[in-house]
């Protein structure tokens, strides 16, 4: 072909797959498919631009589209996970500065990249086998299995099976699924490989034995943990993850954990506003309070809170819990917009504090009004009654909430709806105060290190963070990649570097 200084990628197998391909980049990276001639000639954007199809360069001087043909390059050339990282990070950016409908964009590149990747693992794969794969997602009782089915090597279907009320181990609903899904399977119909999520040999040995006997060959039981089979299986596990994610939008899930949890606590109202607060405080440095506010079930992130410590010095993480609570309390009587639940990460010191702070506040605590409980992670019990090592029992205790006045805590069983619920809340807590810490530490190394350094302003450092992760990764990286980054000469950036060094 022709010196045009193109980037050429091929060949496809077929042109229904070039197709879909192109189709897929239209779509999600939203690249020009007009000619140099119509380009220069243009005035205003085309068609594709009002569909959403098209970001117009024509017309409107768009930033970042060199970055989304690099992208494209990237996916392309098959580098997915250096791209799935870059929109990553681009969307977190994006969302960071409540540009949420650019971020959402991103969110569906990102999840059009996934999809396409399904045929491609099962490609890599390829043994020329019949193979099953089945993978499990749980929320509490709600269980979502899928089962991928691979014929000769090629992707043949996928089978979903929604399942309610399942307080048992993930191992059991495994083992009574597969005996009822395989019990009277046909001969044509039975795979050499199934891919289970963990090992269960044992469990099933019988009914391994029944397929071998009916199939005239072996049946080999695998729950890979590596490789290119546990590709496979974690496809699965996300298959499951996004079809009960959806299940959940569409049941009464999120009715029936508040229902579950108000009889849980013995309160005399379902409690429609739930807030949790939580501490984040890292190696002694930016201590934050965060309050995450969920209302009927749901995440309200318009009303999540922030509070900077600002009485408290050292690690003092109950005195931290009385600041954070008493200033939201005094706020929420301010706005009268106190929650029917407050829960405190933490057992029952944390509690207490908590309790402190309401009380000064003259706030009255009753399970028919505003209540509080503190939640207390599962706890692990060593029991080495010889005084042996090798003799000690290791068990797991149950999640706990803690509740005033009484001394020993409400033990929440697993997978239960309430329980869920629980958890749902309190890791939210801890992703959104973690967020917050991360961002000032983020400030404060800003100012500390990168701002200080001549020709290296916010927006510079902003830039140079984003893309390389943290100050240690600027100074290893090659002064020609930092260049490129901020768009200054290789000799200026050389400078900021040694700067950054403490060498000039």
């Amino acid at each position: 072909s022709k010196k045009d200084n193109a980037r050429y990628f091929g060949p496809y197998p077929s042109a229904n797959k070039l197709r879909t391909t192109v189709d897929l980049i239209n779509k999600y990276f939203m690249l020009r498919t007009c000619s140099d001639q119509v380009i220069e000639n243009r005035t205003r954007p085309c068609i594709q631009y009002q569909i959403g199809r098209c970001k117009a360069p024509c017309v409107y001087d768009i930033t970042d589209y060199a970055d989304e043909v690099d992208n494209i390059a990237l996916f392309l050339s098959g580098h997915f996970q250096e791209i799935e990282h870059r929109l990553n990070q681009k969307m977190w950016a994006l969302a960071e500065h409540e540009q949420y409908e650019a971020a959402a964009k991103v969110r569906d590149q990102l999840s059009a990249i996934k999809t396409s990747l399904t045929k491609q693992v099962i490609a890599e794969v390829n043994q020329r086998r019949d193979q099953d794969i089945i993978g499990l997602h749980r929320a509490g009782p709600e269980v979502e299995i899928v089962k991928i089915m691979i014929r000769g090597g090629a992707f043949d279907k996928s089978q979903a099976f929604s399942i309610s009320d399942q307080p048992f181990p993930a191992q059991e609903i495994v083992r009574s699924f597969m005996e009822r899904a395989y019990e009277h399977i046909a001969k044509e119909d039975i795979p050499h490989d199934i891919y289970l999520p963990f090992p269960l040999g044992q469990e099933l040995a019988g009914l391994i034995q029944e397929l071998k006997l009916k199939s005239g060959r072996a049946i080999h039981l695998v729950s890979p943990t590596k490789g290119k089979a546990k590709k496979l299986l974690d496809l699965a596990h996300k298959n499951a993850e996004v079809l009960l994610t959806e299940r959940l939008k569409k049941t009464e899930s999120d009715e029936q954990s508040l229902l579950a949890l108000q009889e849980t606590l013995g309160l005399s109202q379902k409690p429609k506003r739930i807030e949790c607060v939580d501490i984040s405080l890292i190696q002694g440095t930016d201590p934050f309070g965060s309050s995450v506010v969920f209302i009927d079930g749901k995440p309200d992130k318009t009303k999540y809170r922030l509070f900077k410590i600002k009485t408290v010095s050292g690690m003092d993480d109950f005195s931290m819990i009385h600041e954070v609570v008493s200033r939201r309390i005094k706020r929420g009587i301010s706005a009268g917009d106190l929650p029917d639940l407050l829960l405190i990460d933490g057992g029952k010191g944390q509690l207490n504090a908590a309790l402190r702070a309401i009380e000064e506040a003259n706030v009255l605590v009753h399970p028919t009004g505003f209540y509080v409980a503190g939640i207390a992670k599962a706890r692990t019990i060593k029991e080495d009654p010889q005084g042996m090592d090798k003799a000690v029992n290791v068990e797991h205790s149950s999640e706990r909430l803690f509740v005033p006045g009484d001394k020993e805590p409400i033990m929440l069983k697993p997978h239960t709806f309430e329980r869920y619920l629980i958890e749902r809340i309190r890791d939210e807590a801890h992703r959104f105060a973690l967020m917050a810490h991360r961002r000032s530490r983020t400030k404060r190394t800003l100012k500390s290190k990168l701002l200080d350094i001549p020709g290296i302003g916010k927006n510079r450092a902003m830039t140079l963070l984003r893309h390389f992760g943290s100050v240690q990764a600027i100074k290893d990286a090659p002064v020609e990649a930092i260049a490129q980054v901020i768009k200054v000469s290789e000799k200026k950036a050389a400078l900021m570097v040694a700067g950054l060094k403490g060498e000039g």
